[in-house]
C-alpha cells in the first residue's frame, strides 16, 4: 500500500494529520499558506523533511492568486509568505532550506512573466517532494536488506 505524506491534487495540498496517527488515518487539505502556517505549527506535519515540503508548497498557496504586475511587486509578495510561514516552526531548518529553494526560483526566473514563474514554483515544490520520495524509498530498500523476517523496528525523532 502506498501512503503519501503529502501530496498535490487538484490545486492543493493534502497531508496526513500526524496528530492522531496510529489511531485514525485522515488527510486534511491546505488550499492557503494560512493553512498550512496552521498544519505546521499544531504539528499535523511532523518530520523535518515532511515540513520542508509543506513550507514549498505553502509558499505557492501564499502566492498562487498573486495579481502582480512586475517582479518587485511580486517578490515583495514571495517575501512576505516566507516570512509569515517562519512563524510556524521557527527552529526547523529544512523548512528554511525549502522556502529559500522556492525563493530561489523567482531570482532564476527574474526575466519570465509572472504567471510562469508561479508555475515554476510549484513544478519545484513538486520536484522537492519527488526528491523526497525518492530518498524514503531508497532508505527503505536499503533497511529492508538489512532486516531478518520478524524484525522489530522503533523510529524516532
Amino acid at each position: 500500500m502506498l501512503v503519501e505524506t503529502i501530496r498535490w491534487r487538484a490545486g492543493k495540498v493534502e497531508l496526513i494529520d500526524q496528530r492522531i496517527l496510529p489511531h485514525k488515518f485522515k488527510y486534511v487539505e491546505c488550499c492557503t499558506s494560512k493553512d498550512m502556517f496552521e498544519s505546521i505549527r499544531v504539528m499535523k506535519v511532523r518530520g523535518a523533511p515532511a515540513i520542508g515540503i509543506a513550507g514549498a508548497f505553502g509558499v505557492y498557496l501564499g502566492i498562487k492568486s498573486s495579481k502582480a504586475k512586475d517582479l518587485k511587486s511580486f517578490r515583495k509578495e514571495v517575501s512576505k509568505t516566507i516570512k509569515y510561514l517562519s512563524g510556524s516552526r521557527p527552529t526547523a531548518n529544512d523548512l528554511f532550506w525549502a522556502m529559500n529553494k522556492m525563493d530561489e526560483v523567482v531570482e532564476k526566473n527574474r526575466e519570465k512573466d509572472i504567471e510562469i514563474i508561479k508555475q515554476k514554483m510549484l513544478e519545484k515544490a513538486r520536484m522537492i517532494l519527488k526528491e523526497d520520495i525518492s530518498k524514503c524509498r531508497a532508505i527503505g530498500e536499503n533497511g529492508d536488506k538489512l532486516l531478518k523476517k520478524g524484525s522489530r523496528i522503533l523510529t524516532h525523532c
